[in-house]
């Protein structure tokens, strides 16, 4: 157990690296637990698209899983990581625009979907094997144990915090552009600057934890 928890921060490549995983997978759950009662009971959006869109993902991998790995080889796992996810972060600032119960953000709510499948394929490829990049040979059961414990650790932080979010605001609603926004919606804005923020820390720590 003690090398669990001291080992990592004796190599700074790996710990710069689990601080990556760690910031994203933060930005990417503070939402992820309310996005579908939101559409459901808010925006009126059926049960069975939330979960057709879902089942097409498959064939985005199948679509874009060799051009994914062509990019993965050409511009490095992290470099590619990065690009994604400010490409991605977007969507969830769209995301939060899809709210009208009559039905007419039904296309940007499947067009967001659509492009975070496929955002979600170049960043789900690079990020998995995040873990292994800046691995050391010796003693990696205690790194990757340190790797699962914060991880799975940031997740569930991520997800407290989005619930205490929604809790506090309550009913609380914003007007912005002649639109009312609530506690998801903001949620979601705030998923899009926190992925910016990661996309950004990517780029800043590549010198520090590219492979030699």
């Amino acid at each position: 157990p003690g090398k669990v928890l001291s080992l990592p921060f004796k190599n700074k490549k790996f710990l710069l690296t689990m601080s990556i995983m760690v910031a994203y997978t933060f930005a990417a759950n503070i939402s992820t637990p309310f996005i579908n009662v939101h559409l459901i009971e808010n925006v009126k959006i059926s049960y069975s698209l939330i979960n057709g869109i879902n089942a097409l993902y498959f064939l985005v991998f199948i679509l874009f899983g060799n051009i994914a790995k062509r990019q993965i080889a050409r511009w490095s796992w992290f470099k590619t990581f990065a690009i994604w996810v400010m490409i991605q972060a977007p969507t969830f600032l769209l995301y939060s625009f899809v709210h009208n119960v009559d039905g007419s953000t039904n296309w940007l709510f499947i067009t967001v979907r659509l492009l975070q499948h496929v955002g979600g394929l170049f960043i789900t490829l690079t990020y998995s094997n995040f873990p292994y990049i800046n691995l050391p040979e010796t003693d990696r059961t205690a790194y990757m144990s340190f790797y699962v414990i914060v991880v799975h650790t940031s997740a569930l932080l991520s997800m407290l915090f989005g619930t205490g979010f929604v809790k506090l605001l309550g009913d609380f609603k914003i007007n912005l552009f002649g639109l009312t926004f609530n506690s998801v919606q903001m949620l979601l804005f705030l998923t899009f600057l926190l992925q910016v923020g990661v996309s950004l820390l990517v780029f800043a720590l590549m010198p520090k934890i590219n492979p030699e």
